[in-house]
């Protein structure tokens, strides 16, 4: 594992959040940041700071509503905050976009599967950014874990 030799946990949080974003724009149509890198750095400063503060507070006063959805009211709690983070930072913007579809074929006729080309709104534009975003802050805790 690679170790932050003395890197404090804010600055942790700050290039861990940065990197997330950045990632986020990149794969999920309705997210961007204008390209703008001082847009992502605020950005990344308020959704680490967000996250820091006002998310303990909202997972303990949702913790019945945690519990009786097996923890995937978290994902709308991190759809909620990156919401707030969208309003606070002018550029950065969250807009309905259009999923192209899939199509997946084994060789056999009758293993093949395909999603349809659907209209993604704006509510589930937070909703499949804020799962990336926690993908992404994720694997990042865990590959450079200071255990």
């Amino acid at each position: 594992m690679i170790v932050f030799f003395g890197m404090t946990p804010v600055l942790k949080s700050f290039l861990f959040s940065l990197i997330a974003l950045f990632g986020a724009a990149q794969i999920v149509g309705g997210f961007s940041f204008g390209g703008d890198i001082t847009v992502l750095l605020f950005a990344a400063l308020i959704f680490g700071a967000v996250n820091s503060v006002l998310r303990p507070v909202l997972e303990t006063i949702a913790i019945p509503l945690n519990w009786l959805t097996l923890g995937l009211f978290s994902i709308v709690i991190d759809a909620f905050l990156l919401y707030l983070v969208t309003r606070v930072v002018p550029g950065l913007a969250v807009t309905a976009f259009r999923f192209g579809g899939l199509h997946f074929e084994l060789p056999s006729p009758y293993l093949s599967v395909t999603i349809p080309a659907f209209d993604v709104p704006v509510i589930g534009t937070l909703l499949v950014t804020s799962l990336v975003i926690s993908a992404f802050i994720l694997m990042l805790e865990v590959v450079f874990s200071d255990d």
